[in-house]
């Protein structure tokens, strides 16, 4: 929308502003956000008065006026917010990727690397109808387009030291990382000090979305999280340990694309929506997920230790890093064209929790690897078991279960019963002296706790059954093991 002029303008403020509506366009986002953009230009600026304030003082020193009044910068301000409340011209607006009608864009810097199931190709940002949001953007490698996906497997060696099965599983991870509108898991790397888990986090991190914002620490409050989650669109938080259950919640809204509401500052009872997007990349010594449903969206990938003649300096590092990343691209651009011929078509025989990524991780490691579809659903299905087998030491009620289904292949009695039979085995399988603050209190605790946990327990090979109305029994049997979600 092109601001409206001031006719006859008689102070500072309206001059200022009419440099403004001749340079300047208005414009909302998808989610309703406004922001500016300088004509012949698709770099947005955001309303902020701080930011759009100094937009207008170097706009107006450009065109040769001397400094302005703070009155000045500020009635021209409140008046271009006055247009905004009646624009209702909307424009898409990308971070780093976007999708549209079977077609990926990636946004180089000044190029855009265009992506679909005919080929990539490399565009100016003049031939997309998009606007991008370049806070912290940092400019990436032109991608070497004659780089067949096969050679993929072999040019990432040289910085990820990882067994066959986390080869394919991590590989698939980073290359869906670059389709948009999916739920992506939250990526899990832990090992001992000196497997290089930041340097890792750093590498998928410079793939992905080089940015000023490098590595993350956990936010305290929450808010500073919903700012991180919604502002950035791959996320590497490093050297976590722990954190609240709260945070967990929303790591858990982020892998599936949710939002939160908030009041928005400075009014009494308007609501302002945070969507939260990101791809979540986690770091730490220990697997600290001790929360099911956080458990359901990640997949871990464990780190060995570098060997001490193995170890590089930070510069030879990333030279040997920068140098390859050209062809590390092109290589995964053209994965993706492959992948996209397929995924159209593609049906997998079950259904895993994520499964946006379960399909195109199917789809990308059959692009790479011969046979690599199944390779990555066995290396993906037992992820989930070994995963689940932590969290069963992490969470007493699992763990007793598990434990009575090893003695004998099933169990039927009344909710009560269970309870005196899992606590008797609890206190004979260890030296405590008192039960576990997590484990349930009562017999009706008990019943909603086994049915929290079906689904992880299904996993290890235990079925529950807990009958209702007039015969209320609980009945646990052991089966095979079952990783689909």
């Amino acid at each position: 929308m092109k601001p409206k002029k001031v006719k006859n303008p008689l102070t500072v403020s309206d001059c200022v502003y009419n440099e403004f509506a001749d340079n300047f366009s208005l414009y909302l986002d998808q989610r309703h956000v406004p922001f500016v953009v300088a004509r012949n230009s698709t770099q947005i600026i955001r309303t902020g008065k701080s930011e759009l304030g100094a937009t207008i003082r170097n706009l107006h020193f450009a065109k040769g006026g001397g400094t302005l009044s703070a009155k000045s910068v500020s009635d021209a301000y409140a008046t271009i917010m006055a247009q905004l409340q009646v624009c209702h011209d909307q424009r898409t607006v990308v971070q780093r990727i976007h999708s549209n009608k079977g077609t990926i864009y990636y946004v180089l810097g000044d190029r855009i690397a265009k992506i679909s199931n005919a080929g990539a190709t490399i565009v100016r940002k003049t031939q997309v109808d998009f606007f991008i949001e370049s806070d912290g953007l940092v400019e990436q490698s032109l991608p070497e387009l004659n780089t067949p996906p096969d050679q993929l497997p072999t040019l990432l060696r040289r910085f990820f030291q990882l067994t066959t099965e986390q080869e394919v599983l991590l590989l698939s991870y980073i290359i869906s990382c670059f389709v948009p509108q999916i739920n992506h898991p939250i990526l899990w790397l832990h090992g001992e000090q000196g497997a290089a888990k930041s340097t890792t986090l750093r590498f998928i991190k410079q793939l992905i979305d080089p940015n000023k914002k490098d590595l993350f620490a956990m936010p305290r409050q929450e808010d500073d999280l919903f700012s991180v989650l919604s502002n950035n669109y791959f996320v590497p938080l490093d050297n976590i340990s722990h954190f609240s259950g709260r945070l967990s919640d929303i790591l858990c809204q982020s892998a599936t694309h949710g939002s939160v509401s908030k009041r928005k500052l400075y009014t009494d009872n308007q609501e302002a929506v945070v969507e939260l997007h990101s791809i979540v990349a986690i770091s730490g010594i220990e697997m600290s997920i001790t929360r099911s449903d956080l458990l359901d969206r990640s997949i871990t990938v464990q780190l060995a230790r570098i060997p001490d003649h193995m170890r590089k300096t930070e510069q030879e590092i990333w030279q040997c890093f920068h140098a390859y990343k050209p062809k590390i691209l092109g290589a995964i651009f053209n994965t993706l064209c492959r992948a996209m011929k397929m995924v159209e078509q593609t049906k997998l025989p079950s259904q895993f929790r994520m499964a946006d990524f379960a399909l195109w991780g199917y789809c990308i490691a059959e692009a790479i690897y011969e046979n690599g579809g199944e390779r990555f659903l066995n290396a993906y299905r037992e992820n989930i078991r070994v995963s689940t087998s932590h969290f069963v030491g992490s969470n007493s009620l699992v763990f007793a279960v598990s434990l009575l289904m090893q003695r004998q292949p099933s169990w039927k009695g009344s909710s009560t019963e269970l309870l005196v039979t899992l606590r008797n085995l609890l206190f004979e399988n260890s030296l405590m002296d008192k039960l576990p603050y997590d484990f349930p209190v009562n017999a009706i605790q008990l019943s909603k706790k086994l049915s929290l946990h079906n689904s992880d327990l299904k996993i290890l090979g235990v079925t529950v059954d807990i009958g209702r109305g007039k015969e209320r029994y609980i009945l646990l049997e052991r089966r095979g093991t079952n990783n689909e979600q």
